[in-house]
């Protein structure tokens, strides 16, 4: 059990440690006027949605980035989805 006590401890020394150097250079940051919560350069819409909105989404066509609808991109959901029916048709 000592050595499990042992090892608690030294972690708990590394993330003390560990918070005082963040403090300092958090401290000297602001002392320079800078935001040590701001990061490094702003956000830049894009208008794709993300990784979530360049995905397919059901019964609708893919449009890429110029804003065409991109006719063959649903070529393979279209072919599962006829094969799908005549293998109901024929059950």
């Amino acid at each position: 059990m000592k050595i499990i006590k042992n090892s608690i401890e030294n972690h708990q020394k590394k993330k003390e440690q560990k918070k005082l150097i963040l403090r300092k250079k958090n401290f000297e940051l602001r002392e320079r006027g800078k935001d040590p919560h701001k990061g490094w350069h702003p956000m830049v819409d894009t208008g794709s949605g993300g990784a979530n909105g360049a995905l397919v989404k059901i019964n609708r066509g893919t449009i890429d980035i110029t804003g065409n609808n991109d006719e063959t991109f649903n070529y393979f959901l279209e072919e599962q989805r006829r094969v799908a029916d005549h293998s109901k048709r024929q059950n």
